[in-house]
């Protein structure tokens, strides 16, 4: 779960809680796309949260079927999450925070 509290120009707070996770949804280009372009390294197998630079976070690419899901391993909990084994085809990627942060609404 990642909380966010965020004020407009009156000083009155919002309190935003996010249970369904981090998600990466780039514009102008394919979720896909923009991890073969800026990702530092990517996975089809499990990497341990140890393994993972302090700079960088893991963005797990899920298969729905339907669609994809580009979601992001804000901390260990939420990437052994993500990445647990439930029949859908994922592949792991290493990216920058920076990089992430520059994509993102909110900073992480």
């Amino acid at each position: 779960m990642r909380v966010i509290l965020q004020f407009n120009n009156q000083g009155r707070g919002i309190l935003w809680v996010l249970n369904m996770g981090v998600y990466l949804n780039p514009k102008g280009i394919s979720k896909e796309e923009w991890l073969e372009k800026y990702s530092e390294f990517k996975s089809r197998s499990f990497i341990k949260w140890s393994d993972i630079p302090d700079d960088c976070l893991p963005v797990i690419l899920m298969d729905n079927f339907v669609f994809s899901a580009a979601g992001i391993g804000v901390d260990k909990k939420e990437y052994m999450q993500m990445s647990a084994s439930d029949g859908r085809t994922k592949s792991i990627y290493i990216v920058k925070k920076s990089k992430l942060n520059e994509e993102l609404e909110f900073p992480l």
